[in-house]
């Protein structure tokens, strides 16, 4: 419900959820392009927090919902809030307290513990390792959540350990 919601600010935390991209990726440098034959993946592009890692590109993730719905709602974001483009110093200035507000009465029975923006990255990565993980393995391997979570976090390659602070929810 949150992706139509008539406040950009809602509609970027169900987003967020959707996605497991920071909101300020959502509101500032979220690029979505489609996968084809896939309905819940797609390649993102604007990653925020590189750490300096020169080695960012395009990445694939999985989707919580349809794509369509999740870039109608990213173009809708993005349209009705052009200041925020590129520019996530003015982003966080100006909407971190309406979306901490906004995430504690929004997601208030569904997890547990003093609700924060950043938890839904870290249960969206939850939820999409145990949906779409058996996808990543193939008969002779398996993939672990660390490895997993790096390569849907857009972290890098040899960065599994910054995953494990993700690991918070069951």
């Amino acid at each position: 419900d949150l992706l139509d919601a008539v406040s950009v600010y809602d509609r970027i935390l169900g987003l967020a959820a959707l996605t497991g991209r920071r909101v300020g990726e959502i509101a500032c440098s979220a690029k979505l392009q489609p996968i084809k034959d896939s309905n819940l993946k797609a390649i993102f592009e604007g990653q925020l927090k590189t750490k300096g890692r020169t080695d960012v590109l395009p990445y694939e993730i999985p989707l919580l919902h349809d794509y369509n719905a999740i870039a109608k709602s990213l173009t809708s974001v993005q349209e009705s809030k052009p200041q925020f483009l590129a520019n996530p110093a003015l982003f966080n200035a100006t909407a971190a307290s309406k979306l901490s507000a906004l995430v504690k009465k929004r997601f208030a029975g569904i997890f547990e513990g003093e609700k924060k923006t950043k938890d839904l990255r870290a249960i969206y990565a939850l939820l999409a390792f145990n949906n779409f993980q058996e996808q990543e393995q193939s008969e002779f391997t398996t993939i672990s959540v660390n490895k997993f979570f790096a390569n849907i976090l857009g972290h890098s390659v040899d960065d599994v350990v910054t995953c494990g602070s993700y690991i918070d929810f069951c």
